[in-house]
C-alpha cells in the first residue's frame, strides 16, 4: 500500500491541507480520550497562518497519495525536537507514521543530532515506545491542560 505514496518535504502551499489534517485528527482521534471542550480549544488554536510560519522556520515532511492529498505529516526542527506527527485516521496502522518518523530520524542523524525529543499525547505513547522512545516526563498542554508526555530516543552513541 505504501508503494502508491510519496514522501517529500512540505511546501508553503501545503499549509491548508496540513492544517485541516491536523484539526481533523485532533477531533476524530483524540476525542475518545479527552473532554470535547479541551479538544475544541486545541483544534481552534491551529491556523493556516501558524502552519505557514512554522513551514518557513522548521522542517515538515508529508506523505502524499496519488492526487496530491496529504495523508500524514511530521513537523520537526534542527535541534531534534519533533513537534507533531499526524496521520489521516483511515491510514492509521498502515506504516505512514513509521515511514515519516524513520525519515525524520534519518535526517536528524545526518545532521549529527544525538537524540530525538517528541511531545506525545497519551494515545500515541505506545506507537513511540514501540519505536524505541522512552517517557522522560509528563506535562500538560498549556492551553488545554491535556496530559502529554515528553519522550526521548538516543539517535547517536
Amino acid at each position: 500500500m505504501l508503494k502508491t505514496l510519496k514522501l517529500r518535504e512540505a511546501h508553503e502551499d501545503d499549509a491548508i491541507q496540513i492544517t485541516n489534517l491536523h484539526k481533523r485528527v485532533i477531533r476524530e482521534v483524540h476525542a475518545h480520550s479527552y473532554p470535547i471542550d479541551r479538544i475544541e480549544t486545541w483544534a481552534q488554536s491551529i491556523s493556516v497562518l501558524t502552519t505557514r510560519e512554522r513551514l518557513k522556520k522548521d522542517h515538515f515532511l508529508v506523505e502524499v497519495k496519488e492526487k496530491h492529498d496529504i495523508i500524514g505529516f511530521v513537523h520537526f526542527d534542527d535541534s531534534g525536537k519533533i513537534f507533531q506527527i499526524y496521520i489521516e485516521p483511515l491510514w492509521s496502522g498502515k506504516g505512514v507514521g513509521s515511514s515519516l518518523l524513520k525519515e525524520t530520524e534519518r535526517l536528524l542523524i545526518e545532521k549529527r543530532i544525538a537524540k530525538a525529543i517528541i511531545i506525545s499525547s497519551e494515545n500515541s505513547v505506545p506507537f513511540f515506545k514501540h519505536r524505541g522512545y522512552t517517557i522522560y516526563k509528563k506535562m500538560h498542554l498549556h492551553m488545554t491542560k491535556i496530559p502529554v508526555f515528553e519522550m526521548r530516543k538516543k539517535l547517536l552513541n
